[in-house]
């Protein structure tokens, strides 16, 4: 019991440390040409507990990155939350940019195309290309340059910091990766393996912070 209390307890400390790191970034000025408060009135139906700030900051840096590098691949990785996908494919269908890549090992998303076509314009499903595959085997077999990536957090470090080592191995300068959940407490695995990985590198920056989301952008 003592090593459960001590565990909660370094858990809790290291996600007040990050939010005190990241109280400047707290509603920065970051902003997005897609009109976010529409696709989420579009979007209540579908799965995904994603609050206006967080779709208007994830979508706010995914299309900061297309500008960058236009030629670079845009992923999700996870797909617990499928109102961020609709989001995202509705962006790089407005842009006309690469489809959003849908890395979904636990195929918790067989029916996105579907959604897609039901929830927001029919022929945004095409800006969706899902695999079932394991993280470490589509990139080994694709071996993409990745412009944005967005990713779940997960329970277990280990995996955590094979996803997001596995992710920055594939970035450019100018890249940016947001990472859900990584200041909630159950998730403190993998604001670990989020910080040793990107934040804690020189080459990668904050670039923008609300709750249970946070971006990060590789500068050299």
């Amino acid at each position: 019991m003592w090593n459960t209390i001590k565990a909660k307890m370094a858990n809790k400390k290291a996600v007040s440390d990050f939010r005190k790191l990241t109280v400047q970034y707290a509603e920065s000025p970051v902003d997005t040409t897609l009109d976010v408060n529409a696709k989420m009135n579009e979007l209540q139906s579908v799965d995904g507990d994603l609050s206006d700030l967080q779709a208007k900051y994830m979508a706010a840096a995914a299309e900061t990155a297309i500008r960058s590098l236009p030629d670079g691949q845009n992923f999700q990785i996870g797909a617990s939350n499928l109102t961020a996908t609709m989001i995202l494919a509705s962006l790089f269908h407005e842009k006309n940019r690469n489809a959003l890549q849908l890395v979904d090992p636990d195929n918790k998303a067989a029916n996105v195309n579907q959604l897609a076509e039901t929830s927001v314009r029919g022929d945004t499903s095409e800006k969706i290309s899902h695999s079932t595959k394991s993280v470490d085997s589509f990139f080994l077999d694709k071996n993409p340059s990745v412009s944005f990536a967005l990713i779940d957090a997960c329970d277990d470090y280990s995996d955590a910091k094979q996803i997001y080592q596995t992710c920055a191995d594939h970035t450019e300068t100018g890249s940016l990766i947001a990472a859900f959940d990584v200041d909630n407490e159950a998730c403190a695995a993998s604001l670990k393996a989020f910080r040793e990985v990107l934040l804690d590198q020189p080459q990668w920056v904050l670039w923008a912070h609300c709750k249970n989301l946070a971006v990060v952008r590789r500068e050299f």
